[in-house]
């Protein structure tokens, strides 16, 4: 993602001195600035707590959080990267209540269902894209079916084709179940 990604993280980092952020590469996770989020996201994942500066990372970056328990902060983070300057560079995108994200241009879950499908030679109108936020948004439209889950934000919701139990009620399962019982067509 270049140096204007590294720019907009010092834009942020110096804005909200204590929002968390973590640069993923393709390889590695590193929590340069930690928080309670971070902490959480880091004990929920398992991922290893490698620590260093966001400026010091050499790998390729492949996206930035930033983690805050606020809801007006993540507001606020968001209104500032959209309104920077290299901000046409960049796609954000909300991937939870605490979680906000800075990606490569045009990649996203729709991206990846396109290029999943292209690699396997699976038709498009065969695929079902389920998830529960707006960083799920770009894979329902890409998919033939997007399935949001109860408890999904309302976003969420409103881009599904369909909403189904939540995921803490086995809600893969439930999909599959429906799709087998002729409740969803492909």
């Amino acid at each position: 993602m270049g140096d204007g990604v590294v720019e907009l993280m010092r834009c942020i980092d110096k804005a909200f001195p204590n929002v968390g952020i973590q640069v993923n590469t393709f390889y590695h996770t590193y929590f340069c600035k930690e928080n309670t989020v971070m902490k959480q996201f880091r004990d929920a994942t398992g991922l290893e707590n490698l620590v260093c500066s966001y400026a010091e990372v050499t790998d390729p970056i492949g996206k930035i959080i930033f983690g805050s328990e606020k809801d007006e902060e993540i507001e606020a983070i968001e209104k500032t990267l959209r309104s920077h300057p290299l901000a046409a560079e960049f796609d954000f995108v909300r991937s939870e209540k605490t979680l906000f994200e800075i990606l490569p241009k045009g990649i996203g879950k729709g991206t990846a269902i396109e290029k999943l499908c292209e690699c396997l030679g699976l038709d498009k109108k065969k695929t079902v894209a389920i998830g529960d936020y707006n960083n799920d948004i770009s894979m329902f439209q890409k998919a033939k079916l997007g399935i949001a889950v109860s408890n999904a934000c309302a976003d969420a919701k409103a881009a599904a084709d369909f909403i189904t139990v939540s995921n803490e009620e086995h809600a893969i399962a439930r999909v599959i179940h429906d799709i087998e019982n002729g409740t969803y067509t492909l």
